[in-house]
């Protein structure tokens, strides 16, 4: 989620504020997700695993597009 908003140049603060008006407004699409994220929970379904490939990619991308990388 942080390479995805440093690529946006987006704070967290920015982007819950923004998700907290949209739940507050009734964003279908929102609750879709939070529909999703409840249904995952009651049933113990767990979506939080990082495969090792997905790990791989996301310290690929920092090292190429991060504030550090020597491209």
């Amino acid at each position: 989620m942080r390479i995805e908003l440093f690529r946006r140049s987006l704070s967290m603060q920015e982007v819950l504020e923004a998700l907290s008006c949209e739940i507050v407004k009734g964003n279908t699409h929102i609750s879709k997700i939070l529909d999703e994220l409840e249904y995952n929970k009651k049933h113990k379904l767990d979506n939080k695993k990082v495969i090792e490939t997905d790990a791989e990619s996301v310290f690929d991308a920092i090292a190429t597009s991060g504030p550090f990388s020597t491209e």
